[in-house]
């Protein structure tokens, strides 16, 4: 199952969610790239996606219930094989003309309820109160974390055309906003459950929060000496 949780994670959380964001202007991975290798660089991260989410679908086919989780996983996989069988013909037609533009709108039309299905997937992995933190910690570190970090580079798609000072803003903001994610989550563990630091991934969790909390609070000090206030 865990096999499972890493792959699923690594198709429809990393190299789907990269090669959608490929062909945006603004995105800090495809802003030096010429069109035809946004195209190419969009099409090899798709099909690692759905490889890597086939793999893992197939290792917790032992294990699959009728759980909401299981059901939407099941089907943004499916819809996944359907939207990159479509994608191809993009290319192979006049987008301006009919067929080539029903190919790009139903392409785009499976592929943003697939999306929606990773999330909902994602989100209602279990019915239980103590695994909630797995969804609060996601928000903290994969989203408000990761996306205060790329906030302060100029090469970052959407704080490129942000002032320096508003650069700034946005990063203690963001960072704010993972350090409160990440107390919440913590204490929904701690209150639901007292085992969870004595396991590897609950040690490497709590070491985790605390450094979290380190660098937040040396934060204005360090961006102070390295002129960056």
């Amino acid at each position: 199952m865990n096999v499972h949780v890493l792959l699923c994670t690594m198709g429809f959380q990393l190299f789907m969610t990269t090669g959608i964001m490929m062909f945006s202007s603004l995105f800090g991975g495809s802003m030096m790239l010429k069109p035809g290798d946004k195209k190419f660089q969009h099409f090899f991260l798709e099909i690692c996606a759905v490889l890597f989410g086939l793999v893992g679908t197939v290792f917790a086919l032992g294990n699959m219930s009728t759980s909401v989780h299981s059901l939407s996983g099941f089907a943004c996989v499916i819809l996944s094989i359907i939207t990159c069988l479509v994608g191809p013909t993009v290319y192979t037609r006049d987008p301006e003309k009919l067929f080539g533009l029903f190919n790009r709108k139903s392409h785009r039309n499976i592929a943003i309820p697939t999306f929606m299905l990773i999330l909902l997937s994602v989100s209602l992995h279990s019915g239980y109160v103590k695994d909630s933190h797995v969804l609060i910690f996601t928000i903290a570190y994969h989203f408000f974390a990761a996306e205060g970090i790329l906030s302060m580079s100029h090469i970052n798609g959407w704080s490129t055309p942000i002032r320096k000072s508003h650069r700034r803003y946005a990063h203690v903001f963001l960072q704010t906003c993972t350090v409160l994610c990440a107390l919440i989550g913590m204490l929904t563990l701690s209150v639901t459950t007292i085992t969870a630091s004595r396991t590897l991934h609950g040690l490497s969790g709590l070491l985790t929060l605390v450094l979290t909390a380190a660098v937040w609070v040396l934060g204005p000090f360090l961006m102070s000496r390295l002129n960056l206030m």
